[in-house]
């Protein structure tokens, strides 16, 4: 099994309280929770991989949501087979305007086999993931930076995939969950000259990428707010 666990952050210029489950196994399909605060994405990006991948969700657990996925995929080389994820649903904000975005996640792995701007924050995998995507165009991405967050060391390395300056923070640990401020690693880039203030937060995921093989991972635990500054 070889998978990627991480958070995706968009820009763009200028315990379970309910023992029935939501299930979607549709390709490309997407389940609202809470109220629409959250949109839980089944996205399968290779058209050559063979196999399946379904989504749910428990709508009433805590103040997050529950969600989880199960996957059976066969495929080739480096390409991602989908990238399930749950995104905020929020109108987009300019980033001068943002004064914090605490977030945390929880995940169980279980027993088994439009935007120009785009951050990756890995927090653990499976398998010998590439560090990014093999759809780079401009050739492997490159360290430019580390960050100390959190008693952890990330590499920050930097590429293009599909046309998308992509930016990936790689820990030199693993993580089993997470809980801080994403704008931490929005902040970095600012100070770093890779990205100015008057550019636009369009998306917020939390996801995983699965490129083969067959498993399933539960999320008990997910919440993300944006809070702007007074």
């Amino acid at each position: 099994m070889k998978l990627l666990l991480y958070y995706l952050l968009g820009f763009f210029m200028a315990g379970i309280a309910s023992c029935e489950l939501i299930e979607e196994c549709g390709a490309n399909k997407t389940v609202q929770a809470r109220d629409g605060k959250y949109a839980i994405r089944n996205p399968h990006i290779n058209p050559n991989a063979v196999g399946w991948q379904c989504i749910y969700t428990d709508p009433e657990i805590g103040p997050g949501i529950g969600w989880g996925t199960r996957w059976n995929w066969t495929a080739d080389g480096e390409a991602r087979s989908s990238f399930i994820n749950t995104q905020l649903v929020f109108p987009g904000y300019l980033i001068s305007m943002i004064d914090s975005i605490p977030s945390s996640w929880i995940w169980l792995p279980t027993c088994g086999e439009a935007f120009t701007y785009g951050i990756h924050i890995r927090l653990n995998h499976w398998g010998n993931p590439p560090t990014v995507s093999t759809a780079l165009v401009n050739g492997e991405p490159k360290p430019i930076s580390t960050l100390n967050l959190q008693c952890d060391k990330y590499t920050v390395y930097k590429g293009v995939e599909m046309g998308v300056t992509v930016y990936t923070f790689i820990p030199e640990s693993s993580e089993r969950d997470f809980s801080g401020d994403l704008m931490d690693f929005i902040e970095h880039l600012i100070e770093k000259g890779e990205l100015v203030e008057s550019q636009c937060l369009t998306k917020v995921q939390a996801g995983l990428q699965i490129f083969t093989g067959r498993g399933e991972i539960y999320s008990p635990s997910y919440n993300t707010d944006i809070n702007l500054r007074e």
